[in-house]
């Protein structure tokens, strides 16, 4: 007789991944609808299919969904928001996570031509992966979101600590996109000005984030391309967030050519990025590197020790390491000074 034995392992890490496509697509379809911006107060199903002119049935169902998974609750035969709804997915929140959700969904095609790349090597994309068509509003927006729910408030308080930020009174956020991270600086270091650095589409988002926290009077924006243009000069310090360092070693070293002339002497370089692992990537990055491949971007993740090396030979020298190992953002901050011994690069 054949017996049936017990599974060397639980099932449920991958009936997780399963579900995560269908619970992705509730929770978008809930958004597209406004289902999150009616339930302020308890209300029925039948309701509340009424006021969006919808079916009764599969809005009940979908309501379940969303209770299941603790988006909306039930309180007096009616629905309503959880906090966790109130937190990010009520658009007047600061910590309103709409746009990212929106970018997400909107990439499923390109994920099920996953099996086509893997076949072909590469897609057929037609010039989608180039930087101008990769960082657009849509993608500077979800990025804003995705720092604001806690990300860019850790790697802040850990760079607000260091001397260097302390001693700081000119700072460049290279390839700052939205400018949250230079708007945190700002508030946290009153005698601080800092410039926002990026692409010409992007600062002009990024001008209207500072706008918004009533900033400008010292955060500014600079439009170019650290690729091709000269970076100015002067800056006590420069913070470089998930933007230059995915670009190919050759790329690399004349930017941060232009990084070391750029800073004053004893002038501080400070990376906030993720790294490639020994033995196992974060989802979060790896999902990511391999996106940027999909689309047919030079993108490349590195590890701790090409980082250290790479800067050795652009003339800085490390002076510390910190590690913010969390789920969602599985970076490390890489804090280098200017080695005034090797003078100033020329460009090649």
């Amino acid at each position: 007789m054949k017996e049936i034995p017990n599974p060397q392992t639980g099932f449920e890490p991958i009936s997780q991944m399963i579900r995560g496509y269908q619970l992705t697509q509730v929770l978008s379809t809930a958004m597209k609808y406004g289902i999150f911006s009616r339930l302020d107060k308890p209300k029925g199903a039948s309701i509340l299919a009424e006021e969006m002119s919808a079916d009764a049935v599969i809005t009940e169902k979908l309501l379940e969904v969303l209770v299941s998974v603790d988006l909306i609750s039930k309180v007096d035969g009616g629905y309503v928001n959880t906090d966790l709804v109130r937190s990010f997915f009520i658009k007047d929140s600061i910590f309103y996570q709409g746009d990212l959700i929106d970018f997400m969904v909107d990439s499923y095609p390109l994920w099920s031509k996953l099996d086509q790349a893997l076949e072909n090597g590469h897609l057929d994309n037609s010039g989608e992966g180039k930087r101008e068509d990769t960082f657009d509003k849509r993608f500077i927006l979800a990025s804003a979101e995705a720092s604001i729910r806690g990300t860019l408030q850790d790697t802040v308080e850990v760079i607000a600590g260091l001397p260097e930020f302390k001693d700081t009174k000119l700072l460049m956020d290279l390839g700052g996109g939205h400018g949250l991270y230079s708007i945190a600086f700002a508030q946290r270091n009153p005698s601080l000005e800092v410039v926002v650095f990026d692409l010409p589409q992007v600062v002009e988002i990024g001008r209207g984030v500072i706008k918004d926290y009533g900033m400008e009077a010292r955060v500014s924006v600079l439009a170019g391309d650290y690729l091709k243009d000269d970076l100015g000069s002067g800056y006590d310090l420069i913070f470089i967030s998930h933007s230059l360092f995915y670009q190919p070693r050759e790329t690399l070293e004349g930017s941060l050519n232009k990084v070391y002339n750029a800073l004053k002497d004893k002038g501080a370089l400070v990376i906030n990025h993720w790294i490639r692992q020994k033995n196992k990537n974060s989802v979060v990055s790896s999902l990511w590197d391999l996106r940027l491949t999909l689309l047919g971007s030079p993108h490349y993740l590195y590890s701790k020790e090409e980082y250290l090396d790479l800067l050795r030979k652009c003339g800085f020298v490390e002076k510390d390491i910190i590690h913010l190992p969390t789920s969602s953002n599985p970076t490390v901050i890489i804090v280098a000074r200017k080695d005034d011994r090797r003078g100033t690069f020329t460009p090649s």
